[in-house]
């Protein structure tokens, strides 16, 4: 996933919006998304262990 977020910033920066120039310089990393919301393909959490 990593892969991907490199070559979509690499691709902005190879194709740079007018606009984008304005809020963030070429090349800036997206944002990071608030910790409250998670990917919708994100696995739900594992079912708490309890020990025997």
């Amino acid at each position: 996933m990593a892969v991907a977020v490199i070559s979509a910033v690499a691709g902005c920066a190879a194709v740079p919006k007018p606009h984008a120039l304005d809020t963030q310089p070429i090349g800036a990393p997206p944002p990071p998304p608030p910790l409250e919301t998670q990917p919708v393909d994100a696995p739900p959490p594992p079912p708490p262990v309890t020990g025997s």
